[in-house]
Order: structure tokens, then C-alpha cells, then sequence
């Protein structure tokens, strides 16, 4: 079971963060006056100036309480479900990232390397945790708690100035027809709608993988259209598939 993943790395480009005052402060830590402690200052914005010590107003970060709530939102993230921990990916899982995404039938419905090179998977891990604090992307690692094994791997990228995030998921071909993704899928969105206050995620796949489309309709995801020819993968274009969800949709399900 796999939904479309569009890269391994985000690649971030120099454009100012439309975020950070131009009068910036960059020792300070914001104060309840610009209602840091709200949730609905985007995630984002926080954990941007978290990362870069960017800020608005002349507290001391030492001083201020606030720095303790950022630093905590910060943090990585914990999900369970029923029968799956979503936890960080730790390089201890590099192993077992490029035996299981390294198989062709996974990387034929993602943009996942085949054959998967030696190093990669060190590399992208080791990746992730900057993009999480620059508020770009949060992937978890998919794992049965019961034994601690790796089966695949669901995350958002998020684009905090429109207040959405592109999901995208693969799972492991043992781990296929159990119903796992339904699982991760659920918590994933309810993840990003009530911690990371989005407005809308939407979840892309190939055409030629009607699986992960079941499991989007399951989800209350609305089909959206078809990209015809999007992209070329081993050799030949494929269409692309879309569905989204609003916030609000989510909560009325």
C-alpha cells in the first residue's frame, strides 16, 4: 500500500520568511502581547523562529515562560493508533528504510530511488530533523509497537504561508491489506488539523495504485481531478490522482 511521495529531501530556497518582522530582535523570545500562546499562530511561524532566533519583541527569551511552550511544540512528535506508533526516525532505521522502500513495487507508486544506493536512507533521516524545525515537514517513522518493527513511513509537507501540507505515505509489501494505512492516514490528519492548525491537506498518487484512492475515500478525502501525464517514472508517464480535505470537512466527518 502507497500513496505518491514527491521527494525525499525539500529543498528550500532563500525567499525572506514572511513571518519575521523586519525589526526583528534576534535575542529575544515573544511575549503574550503578541499572542504567541494562541493556537492559532501557525506552528510554523514558532518553530522558524525557534530555529533561527529571529524575534518580535524585547523579552528575554531566559525571562519569558512562552520559550518553555515553544521549545515543547518544537518536539517531535508521538502519535498512536489502535495498533501503530508514529515516532521520529532514528538512523538505527536506515536498515531497515532501504529494505523496505528499496523493493520495486514500492518505489513504482512513489518517487522513491530504485535500486535504493547505499547511504540514502542515513542521509534522509538524518535530514528530517532541520526540516522539522524550519516547519517544512514532519515524517514519521510507522512502527508495530509490540516489537518495535519498522513498516513504512507517513508524513506531511507543510507550506505554512497557504496553511496546507501535501501527505504522503508507503508502507513495507508485507504490511500491504491490513488495513494499517486507514490507520496512519487517520492520524495523520488529525494531527495536522488539531496540533498543526492547517486549513487543508490534500494526497496525491498514481493512477496505477487505486489501492491508496480507497483508502483517501475511506478517510472522507474528496477526489479532486486527474493530472494527465504528470510525471515520467521508469521510462513511461503517469497520471496522477488527487484528493484533499479541508479543516473543517475533517471535524464534520
Amino acid at each position: 500500500m502507497l500513496l505518491f511521495s514527491i521527494s525525499l529531501r525539500i529543498v528550500k530556497t532563500k525567499t525572506p520568511n514572511p513571518f519575521v518582522s523586519a525589526v526583528s530582535k534576534p535575542i529575544n523570545c515573544p511575549s503574550v502581547e503578541y499572542g504567541w500562546a494562541s493556537p492559532h499562530v501557525p506552528f510554523a511561524q514558532r518553530a522558524y523562529l525557534l530555529r533561527t532566533g529571529d524575534r518580535t519583541t524585547g523579552i528575554d527569551c531566559q525571562a519569558s515562560p512562552l520559550c518553555g511552550f515553544i521549545k515543547t511544540m518544537a518536539t517531535f512528535p508521538t502519535l498512536r493508533t489502535d495498533r501503530l506508533l508514529l515516532r521520529q526516525f532514528q538512523l538505527s532505521d536506515a536498515t531497515d528504510v532501504q529494505r523496505l522502500a528499496g523493493v520495486k513495487e514500492v518505489a513504482a507508486d512513489t518517487f522513491l530511488p530504485h535500486p535504493y544506493p547505499d547511504g540514502t536512507a542515513e542521509q534522509w533521516i538524518t535530514s528530517q530533523q532541520q526540516d522539522f524545525e524550519a516547519g517544512t515537514l514532519v515524517n514519521f517513522a510507522i512502527v508495530l509497537p509490540t516489537d518495535h518493527v519498522l513498516i513504512g513511513s507517513i508524513g506531511l509537507a507543510i507550506a505554512a504561508e497557504h496553511q496546507h501540507a501535501r501527505m504522503s505515505y508507503w508502507l513495507g509489501v508485507p504490511y500491504w491489506n491490513h488495513g494499517y494505512a486507514t490507520e496512519v492516514v487517520n492520524a495523520v490528519l488529525a494531527y495536522g488539523f488539531n496540533q498543526r492548525h492547517l486549513h487543508r491537506i490534500y494526497a496525491p498518487h498514481f493512477l496505477n495504485n487505486p489501492a491508496s484512492g480507497r483508502v483517501l475515500q475511506k478517510v472522507g478525502m474528496t477526489y479532486e481531478g486527474r493530472m494527465r501525464e504528470q510525471y515520467m517514472r521508469f521510462g513511461q508517464y503517469v497520471d496522477v490522482e488527487l484528493y484533499g480535505i479541508l479543516e473543517q470537512e475533517f471535524h464534520r466527518r
